[in-house]
């Protein structure tokens, strides 16, 4: 109900280290935010079972959705600065928010250079990473010959990999 005219492309989906995951380019109108959001979609297996939903989304934003569910307060200063977490089961939130996961949650988001959203239910993460720009598309302003556009999407796409490997989603001593 807050998000209009939601389209994506360039769908890559398969495993990674033992991992399931699917991403694509997105953008939708978010109505509480009033203006057009681009970025990448990922979605991926989660090494916990938990018993509800978890959202992360950056503390400046606004979510008027998500009512009914209670903030939860996060013991890394750099990460609740930052993000907010909101549940309806705080300790379930605690259980999945590690002190080690909201480093390497923190991680994604440096090495992105993107605010990220997130949302964990049951075994899957869904992550939006706001890049502001159409991903995965070569230049139509620069020479091939000078630029390897093959080279830049292969890096984008690793880049986005490295979800996996950041978050250790392909660790399963939860499971």
């Amino acid at each position: 109900e807050f998000i209009e005219n939601l389209r994506g492309n360039d769908r890559v989906g398969g495993a990674w280290q033992g991992v399931s995951f699917e991403f694509s380019d997105v953008s939708f109108f978010h109505q509480n935010l009033q203006h057009e959001l681009i970025g990448a979609f990922f979605v991926a297996e989660f090494n916990k079972r938990i018993i509800a939903p978890v959202f992360i989304y950056p503390r400046e934003m606004q979510n008027k959705q998500h009512v009914g569910l209670k903030p939860v307060a996060m013991d890394n200063v750099e990460f609740a600065a930052r993000y907010k977490v909101l549940s309806d089961e705080p300790q379930n939130a605690m259980y999945v928010l590690t002190p080690a996961f909201m480093e390497r949650f923190l991680a994604v988001g440096d090495a992105m250079g993107a605010q990220i959203w997130a949302s964990i239910r049951e075994r899957r993460i869904h992550i939006f990473v706001h890049t502001g720009r159409d991903n995965f598309e070569p230049s139509v302003y620069e020479s091939v010959l000078r630029r390897d556009p093959a080279s830049e999407i292969k890096s984008e796409i690793l880049n986005f990999l490295s979800i996996v490997k950041i978050l250790k989603l392909n660790v399963r001593i939860w499971v």
